[in-house]
């Protein structure tokens, strides 16, 4: 999963974790195992360590021969590469899904949340610095439009074509 905070990974994750009978690694989860919370702010060494972790465990179940959704940002490419390095080195396929929703719903989501919580708050620095410093994919190859799981939660389960917004991530941004 690929896309700003608020941006709905977290819900397609478990969504299709539980539709394909995969595992799923959660960096909110590792971060609340931790004792850490993202939207407080994180230094990039915290991050980066539960980045490791999540990789560790990632390559754990594909050594096991399972299949996993991994729930992060993926807010670098490099965080997108390495995770694509730990999936062919473990013979596995490697698919990204943008979660392309524009700014106006991710904030209305925000401001709902603070309303109503369901989930920890960003602070708004915090919210800005990632969202300015995010390095979105490039090309449409690695792009799942996020109102297509509305209709078709299934189809990402990489038989999608280019039309569909839906295909296997060949690794080149």
């Amino acid at each position: 999963m690929c896309g700003l905070a608020f941006s709905g990974k977290s819900s397609v994750a478990a969504i299709l974790a539980r539709e394909l009978k995969t595992e799923l690694i959660s960096l909110d989860a590792i971060n609340h195992e931790r004792g850490l919370r993202g939207g407080e702010g994180m230094s990039d060494r915290q991050w980066e360590e539960t980045s490791a972790i999540a990789m560790d465990r990632l390559r754990q179940w594909l050594q096991r021969g399972r299949s996993v959704v991994v729930d992060d940002t993926f807010s670098h490419r490099f965080l997108r590469d390495r995770c694509k390095r730990v999936a062919d080195d473990n013979g596995s396929r490697f698919l990204i899904i943008l979660m392309d929703t524009p700014l106006s719903d991710i904030e209305a989501r925000r401001e709902a949340n603070d309303r109503h919580p369901v989930r920890h708050r960003i602070r708004d620095q915090v919210f800005w610095h990632h969202r300015d410093r995010f390095q979105f994919p490039r090309t449409m190859k690695s792009l799942f439009a996020s109102a297509m799981l509305a209709t078709s939660p299934t189809c990402c389960c990489g038989k999608g074509s280019p039309d569909t917004g839906c295909a296997s991530f060949s690794g080149n941004e």
